[in-house]
């Protein structure tokens, strides 16, 4: 899956490159960042939800790294029966 999302993810630099778009999407990024939604009295801005956004996926990242660390690196090196057996003692 990460693979599909890293090959689309080049190509659509590549194509922004090739075709020059990179002003053009980076003023349309700063207008949607300075957006605010508002529902009645309440407003929200994008800033606030895109940075909500980011914290949700880094937090994802970090819970995925750090399992793979402990079960295929750090656990296996463990011997648990010698851990065992020093709390029964």
């Amino acid at each position: 899956m990460s693979l599909v999302i890293a090959t689309i993810w080049g190509i659509l630099m590549v194509s922004v490159g090739v075709l020059d778009l990179a002003p053009f999407l980076t003023a349309a990024l700063q207008r949607f960042m300075a957006s605010t939604f508002k529902i009645g009295s309440i407003s929200i801005d994008a800033h606030a939800v895109v940075s909500a956004l980011v914290v949700i996926v880094a937090a994802y990242v970090i819970t995925n790294v750090t399992s793979f660390v402990l079960n295929s690196e750090l656990m296996p090196r463990l011997s648990m029966r010698a851990l065992v057996a020093n709390l029964q003692s």
